[in-house]
């Protein structure tokens, strides 16, 4: 595979494993955590949220960053952390409407905290991802001695 396409692929596979872990660890954290579940969450008039969720969503959203980028990392082997900073990137710009204006029941800081866990944690994921060789047209990129 190409290796610009290969890393535009490491980003997008890292971009849905990220929003599939927290689409999935959401409702199973409102479920458990927020009087009434998600369709309290839906309500258009729902209460300050409660502590436990919103700590509970920004670890997992942490967690999920760093499965994104570990997974970015692994299959843009040959510069996994450049791969990772993408995807931070990505998760940084995604991030922008949502720091504009709190959702209701959400504290004021709460899409800054969500916006730095997603990408630290993908740093953070891509940093476990040590450098691999890689082969380009025939030839052989050698990683650096660790």
């Amino acid at each position: 595979m190409h290796i610009v396409s290969r890393g535009a692929v490491a980003v997008i596979a890292g971009l849905l494993v990220m929003v599939l872990i927290v689409l999935v660890g959401s409702v199973a954290v409102a479920a458990l955590l927020v009087p009434g579940g998600l369709e309290a969450m839906q309500a258009s008039t729902r209460p300050q949220l409660p502590a436990a969720y919103l700590a509970a969503n920004l670890v997992l959203s942490f967690g999920a960053a760093v499965a994104g980028g570990w997974l970015t990392a692994r299959i843009g082997a040959y510069a996994p952390l450049k791969h990772a900073a993408v995807l931070a990137t990505v998760i940084a710009l995604m991030s922008i409407p949502m720091l504009s204006a709190p959702q209701p029941g959400q504290p004021s800081w709460y899409g800054w905290a969500i916006a730095a866990a997603g990408v630290i944690g993908s740093l953070a994921g891509g940093a476990l991802v040590p450098r691999q060789a890689v082969r380009v047209s025939g030839d052989s990129v050698a990683a650096p001695a660790s």
